[in-house]
């Protein structure tokens, strides 16, 4: 019988075998972009510690991470996926950078301070006087005698020496009457500068005299750090104000425009407060939350400006009226601060250097870090 002819309808094709396994195309995985997407604070000095947020800083890979500030390289110190902290190294620039084997981000801005002085002994608020010249100290260990404890600082201009005799200069003010005060933790006087750029003595025997400032009023308020805070009256009488715990190093004082007098005091404690005293002396309430408050500033809105000395996370932090602290300023532990009368400048010291930032806008405005500062 003659076969007829093939017929397909009902053929089923039979499917190829895959190829082996080594000649598969394998898809190379992708990178993950190298980005930065905020650093805070925004604003620091050199020492200070900022938290670098962004994407593709491969754990694996810390060990190759690098950070830098324009072309100085920083200490990391930490490492996750999404996060590096980073110390900002002497000399930084404005521009930070993360690198990482070939790659790096595209250059972030942050605001480093203009250096003012260095070589200094800072132990308080430094003070700008009524013209914008700032003032600051060689303070020296306890009972030696710097030639020039006191100098003042301009832009542009050489440090003028102040305040021989002065031994231990500690606390400064600008007085109502437009001139320069100064108390003494080794003989527990005010000096009061006259009009030949010397230093005469006001008060004696006030203990271990720290901190000063001046209400509203005119009142001169002296923190003796042994635990007592004397108010000197325009007319001259002298009286105890307020007694409180002693401090391990020094009180420091500032008023606000109501007349209420903010005082820190670091003590032996893990965490120390701000005491806030009405006018008649009477407590109002604790600031608290800090780690080692030390100086303070007042703007012309009440918003208190506070050095933070606490090792690690020290700064200068913003306390406003709706009672939240946020740290603005990122710097090694930070002794005092300042504020230039017209409020365009606000100076900040460590223990050694003085730098300064424009008090503006992008400083105040950031809300990184917010939380309360109210005990």
């Amino acid at each position: 019988m003659e076969a007829g002819p093939l017929s397909t309808a009902n053929l089923t094709p039979t499917p190829m075998p895959p190829p082996p396994s080594s000649l598969v195309r394998r898809s190379r995985r992708r990178r993950p972009t190298l980005a930065i997407h905020r650093i805070w604070p925004r604003h620091a000095v050199p020492g200070g510690r900022v938290d670098i947020s962004g994407r593709g800083f491969r754990v694996d890979y810390a060990s190759r991470i690098r950070v830098f500030f324009g072309d100085e390289p920083a200490h990391i110190y930490r490492v996750s996926a999404s996060r590096l902290g980073v110390q900002v190294p002497e000399n930084a620039g404005s521009e930070v950078r993360v690198c990482l084997n070939d790659r790096e981000t595209e250059p972030y801005p942050i605001s480093i301070g203009r250096f003012v002085a260095e070589k200094l002994h800072i132990v308080s608020n430094p003070v700008f006087d009524s013209e914008g010249f700032l003032y600051t100290t060689v303070s020296g260990t306890r009972g030696e005698k710097i030639p020039h404890p006191v100098y003042r600082l301009a832009d542009d201009e050489d440090p003028v020496p102040m305040g021989d005799g002065i031994v231990n200069p500690t606390g400064l003010a600008w007085g109502p009457d437009d001139t320069l005060y100064v108390s003494s933790r080794q003989d527990g006087h005010i000096y009061r500068m006259n009009e030949d750029g010397d230093f005469d003595v006001l008060l004696e025997n006030l203990g271990v005299a720290t901190g000063i400032g001046f209400s509203p009023t005119g009142d001169l308020m002296v923190g003796d750090r042994n635990g007592v805070v004397y108010r000197m009256a325009p007319d001259g009488d002298v009286s105890v104000f307020s007694q409180m715990r002693p401090s391990v190093s020094a009180y420091h004082l500032a008023f606000n425009s109501a007349g209420s007098l903010f005082v820190s005091g670091p003590t032996l404690a893990s965490r120390d407060h701000i005491v806030e005293f009405e006018p008649d002396g009477e407590v109002r309430r604790l600031l608290s939350g800090f780690g080692r408050p030390q100086g303070m500033a007042f703007d012309h809105r009440d918003r208190c400006f506070i050095a933070e000395g606490l090792a690690g996370d020290g700064g200068v932090f913003l306390f406003t009226a709706e009672r939240t602290t946020r740290r603005i300023i990122s710097g090694p532990s930070m002794v005092g601060v300042a504020i230039r009368p017209d409020e365009g400048v606000i100076a900040v010291a460590t223990g050694e250097a003085v730098y300064a930032f424009d008090l503006d806008s992008e400083l105040l405005g950031e809300s990184e870090e917010e939380g309360s500062g109210v005990g």
